[in-house]
């Protein structure tokens, strides 16, 4: 019989590089971590999903499921499988990012950002077969509460950002860009929500200003946030519990969604956008027309649609230009190839002298075949008409593994009937130093770099012993906490970590 008494706080620090994590935990940088945590259990390889962008790993801790479980493929995505043609783009249209969190920007009762009443859009997005942690325990009767985090289904109590919290946000992020207040606020809401109602079976922490901390300043300063903020923040709520709860008692579990990765590199930025890959994808022939970016609605006469949504990895998807809907699969040699070779001209110096030639960008070309069908590597000539092939991802990434650890098993992740792209671009990122921003950022994600999937990752709580366990991935936490709670995640793709033995 599972026990009821049990109370598990769960961190996830958006964006946390895991070494500089861990090597300030371990010489004892994180002084109430530590106070809560003694020397815990750490994993010493963990690793996160691709794309590894914030709603995409959000849904995988959430859920223990790949992205194309959940059906969560990027922060912009299409879906061929709706009409009209379109998806979304969480946290590009502002209208959509108050949807996430049951929001609008205008309206009754309040006027400014009244309530949908829908249940949030991502939770809604999420595919209703995968159970989040929080409706599995909901499920046993046991508690849960969700602060500030993007998904919230099933939580006895979703804490979203209140409508003064977005306010603030909204300064936040356009002028002041000090989001160590945005991570007070959370905490806030967290230490009011404990006083009124205790402490629940399952506390979730999000700490999301330590992302756009590192955007705006680089991996370097994770180091000083994660004591200034993330650590005397926790022992401020510490302090409270302290008074009703011994901290030995309780479970904690940190993580992050993905890591970051630091810029320039190379010596320069690269940020690509818009006004370069328009053209690009514009070069595959005449009466293309092409349309996409960061935004869900696509114009209804493109053959051609892109999403960008990552710092790492541009999404194309292709129209079936012999029915002329993007319903049916796109055709390999009529459809889907012109555009691969439209890509790889743009990133080969031998086609300098076209209007569409960016430079030495890309890293790898993924294409799938079929939606049926895994990715392969695309090794083809840039020329339209000559003999290309293809190579599996193990084979283009077999003896990469101390760049890319985990490629093929994250890009298979992806590989979602409707809203997997047809063709994926990846970029040379972590050594030439290309990206996609439409600025230069210091810190970025969205590959399947080293810097970009790996996390910290710790336990600790009664019968947890202090030590290590080699490897794990973001969709193996949530079913490790529920075996907290003597409970099972059927639905999950990861599996409980044996934590209670390691």
């Amino acid at each position: 019989m599972f026990n009821k008494a049990k109370n598990a706080i769960w961190l996830i620090i958006d964006g946390c590089h895991a070494e500089t994590f861990k090597n300030l935990y371990r010489s004892g940088n994180l002084p109430n971590l530590r106070r809560a945590m003694g020397d815990a259990l750490f994993v010493e390889q963990a690793a996160s999903v691709f794309p590894s962008v914030t709603l995409v790993c959000l849904s995988s801790l959430a859920t223990g499921c790949w992205p194309r479980t959940h059906g969560i493929v990027n922060n912009v995505w299409l879906d061929r499988s709706l009409e009209p043609f379109g998806g979304r783009a969480y946290l590009s249209e502002l209208d959509q990012t108050l949807a996430c969190f049951d929001r609008k920007l205008y309206g009754l009762p309040t006027g400014l950002l009244p309530d949908l009443n829908t249940g949030g859009m991502l939770n809604n997005d999420i595919d209703p077969e995968t159970k989040t942690i929080f409706e599995v325990l909901g499920e046993a009767g046991l508690t849960s509460y969700a602060v500030f985090n993007y998904v919230g289904r099933g939580a006895t109590i979703w804490r979203r950002p209140g409508r003064g919290d977005m306010a603030h946000y909204a300064e936040i992020d356009k002028r002041s860009h000090n989001y160590s207040r945005w991570d007070r606020l959370m905490i806030d809401a967290a230490m009011k929500l404990t006083v009124k109602n205790g402490l629940p079976n399952l506390l979730n922490l999000y700490f999301g200003g330590h992302d756009g901390q590192s955007h705006h300043r680089g991996v370097g300063a994770q180091s000083d946030y994660l004591r200034r903020v993330v650590d005397l923040q926790m022992g401020r709520l510490f302090n409270q519990l302290q008074k009703k709860y011994k901290l030995t008692d309780l479970y904690m579990i940190v993580s992050a969604d993905h890591g970051q990765t630091g810029f320039p590199r190379a010596g320069a930025h690269r940020p690509l956008w818009t006004g370069q890959i328009v053209p690009m994808l514009r070069d595959t022939g005449p009466g293309v027309v092409v349309d996409g970016g960061e935004k869900s609605e696509i114009d209804p006469s493109a053959n051609v649609a892109f999403a960008i949504g990552n710092g790492a990895a541009l999404f194309i998807y292709i129209k079936n230009r012999e029915t002329g809907s993007w319903r049916h699969a796109p055709r390999m040699e009529e459809d889907i190839l012109p555009v691969a070779h439209a890509v790889l001209r743009a990133a080969d110096p031998a086609c300098a002298d076209r209007p569409s030639y960016i430079g030495p960008f890309l890293d790898a070309l993924l294409v799938r075949p079929a939606p049926d069908q895994p990715y392969a590597v695309y090794t083809g000539p840039a020329q339209d008409g000559a003999a290309g092939g293809f190579i599996t991802t193990l084979e283009r990434f077999a003896f990469a593994r101390d760049r890319y650890p985990d490629a093929p098993a994250l890009i298979a992740g992806i590989e979602h009937a409707h809203r997997g792209p047809d063709i994926v671009a990846i970029l040379d990122y972590d050594r030439g130093g290309w990206y996609f921003s439409d600025s230069d950022h210091l810190g970025n994600h969205g590959s399947f770099t080293i810097e970009d999937i790996a996390v910290p990752l710790a336990f600790s709580g009664p019968d947890i012993a202090p030590g290590s366990l080699p490897s794990a991935r973001i969709i193996d936490i949530a079913p490790t906490i529920a075996s907290m709670f003597e409970r099972e995640m059927p639905s999950a793709d990861g599996e409980a970590l044996d934590i209670f033995s390691a």
